[in-house]
């Protein structure tokens, strides 16, 4: 499929397995025939469009001046207990993930958006045991390369192992 979904995001949208169709903020989705290895459900909860300022950057000008960052986020797991009861506490709370990515973002630099998307991946993965994969895009729309872009991004996926 050649379009793209409402944040311009093919790529992100086509390594998480999602469709690239216009979405709101917070979705769950199913994967289409999916599930996991041990016959678990694999819904996704997918959060797009964290912005937060951050001082990361391998330039110092980027560590001293700081720049915006752009997170979106698939996460992996079976929706389907906390559904089927109604219960926050057996799925992931968005409003939690959020603030633990903008903690993340404006937390202690690092060079590489590399290292920052593998921080929040484990972070994530530690505080929520629901969690079975999770897909991370982390985008710097103003890196200092010298030219006109839309921005570099980093896609990273993990899973529980």
């Amino acid at each position: 499929m050649k379009r793209r979904d409402a944040d311009g995001r093919k790529i992100f949208a086509r390594l998480a397995g999602l469709p690239m169709r216009r979405s709101p903020r917070f979705v769950l989705l199913h994967y289409a025939g999916g599930g996991l290895p041990n016959g678990a459900m694999s819904d996704i909860i997918k959060i797009t469009g964290i912005r937060s300022w951050g001082h990361h950057g391998a330039l110092p000008e980027e560590t001293r001046l700081g720049q915006r960052f752009r997170v979106n986020l698939a996460l992996e797991l079976d929706a389907r207990p906390a559904a089927l009861a109604d219960d926050l506490t057996k799925t992931v709370h968005y409003g939690e993930v959020v603030k633990l990515v903008e903690t993340e973002l404006k937390g202690r630099p690092v060079y590489l958006i590399e290292t920052l998307a593998e921080n929040i991946a484990a972070r994530l993965l530690n505080t929520f045991p629901v969690l079975n994969a999770l897909t991370i895009e982390i985008e710097k729309p103003f890196a200092p390369v010298g030219t006109d872009l839309d921005g570099i991004a980093v896609v990273i996926r993990r899973t529980r192992s």
